[in-house]
């Protein structure tokens, strides 16, 4: 067994642990057999669902634990305290993948203005850590594969920092570190889809959905929705719409020249039982970079020949933010 096929496994076991599974390995054995894992080390453990939507991720950028305890305490955090997100339920786990990711020491990069920072940095190579005053946020080297513009990595980076405006104009600190990332499949498939439809599972059918209704492109958002006349769609303070033709008529009115808008989901929670996934979450509206209002949302999806699509939609303002005006818009 190879160190990173133990860190996988330990990750694991931490993780069925909390399951009311016994912990199956001894600490002392296992220092004995890999000295490495005594080292203080920085990690990350992401977990995906379905392939590639983004289930928990956390992490430590500066080691201050051993590489053994670092791992086992960011793999049960990043499955149950990711504040993005409900703890990971057990009938989820089995459809979930993990990565680590080890974390080399952060560097600072000295830079002069946006363009010297550019020509700095590497693409899918270097992991960033912005920080200014006290705003700090982190977004690890393959979240370039997200988000590959360098406009665009910083511009969600610092959304994600919680700084107003883009995030490089006031010349924040800038590190960089790289990382060791592997990863590993899911233990169990239990449905059997498509994988040459646009939307395989239901996290895809989702961010088909968000990305839609980002854009504005009634096209794309019309592709999500199943063609069925059972469909419902709720949006905030509306009337109950039903059928596709209703649906699509609210959506071509409201799509219309959107621009500037982005979602970010939190604290989601899926349930699924055969062809339906039912997802809760709070939706986070961003305009032209700042947060405008926030949103309950619960998304309903159901599996057919085509692949998933959206059976229902139902959004609802947050009742601790009432009053913000973008909470209203789908």
């Amino acid at each position: 067994m190879t160190l990173q096929d133990l860190l996988l496994k330990l990750a694991r076991a931490s993780i069925e642990e909390k399951f009311g599974k016994p912990f199956p390995y001894s600490k002392e054995i296992l220092l004995e057999q890999f000295p490495q894992l005594s080292e203080a080390r920085a990690t990350f453990v992401t977990i995906n669902i379905d392939g590639d939507s983004l289930r928990g991720c956390i992490g430590s950028l500066l080691p201050h634990k051993t590489l053994f305890d670092d791992v086992v305490y960011n793999a049960q955090a990043a499955a149950f305290s990711d504040r993005r997100f409900f703890p990971l339920s057990e009938s989820e786990y089995p459809y979930c993948s993990i990565e680590i990711s080890i974390l080399t020491l952060p560097e600072e990069v000295e830079y002069g203005d946006t363009e010297e920072l550019k020509a700095k940095l590497r693409p899918g190579i270097d992991g960033v850590i912005l920080q200014q005053g006290r705003h700090s946020a982190t977004f690890l080297p393959q979240v370039w594969e997200e988000f590959p513009s360098f406009d665009q990595f910083f511009g969600q980076l610092g959304v994600k920092a919680g700084i107003r405006g883009f995030a490089l104009d006031e010349h924040p600190a800038i590190f960089i570190y790289q990382v060791e990332r592997f990863a590993d499949v899911a233990p169990e498939e239990e449905y059997e889809v498509a994988t040459d439809t646009p939307f395989p599972t239901p996290q895809a059918a989702e961010a088909g959905f968000y990305g839609a209704l980002e854009r504005g492109d009634l096209e794309a958002m019309l592709s999500v929705w199943a063609d069925d006349e059972a469909v419902v769609c709720i949006h905030p303070g509306g009337e109950r719409l039903q059928g596709r033709e209703a649906v699509a008529g609210s959506w071509r009115a409201m799509l219309a020249g959107q621009q500037g808008v982005h979602f970010e989901l939190e604290e989601v929670q899926t349930t699924r039982e055969g062809t339906i996934s039912i997802h809760s979450l709070r939706e986070c509206v961003y305009v032209d970079g700042q947060l405008a209002g926030m949103a309950l949302a619960t998304n309903v999806y159901r599996q057919t020949p085509e692949g998933w699509r959206l059976f229902m939609h139902h959004t609802s303002p947050d009742p601790k933010v009432m009053g913000t005006s973008a909470v209203v818009m789908h």
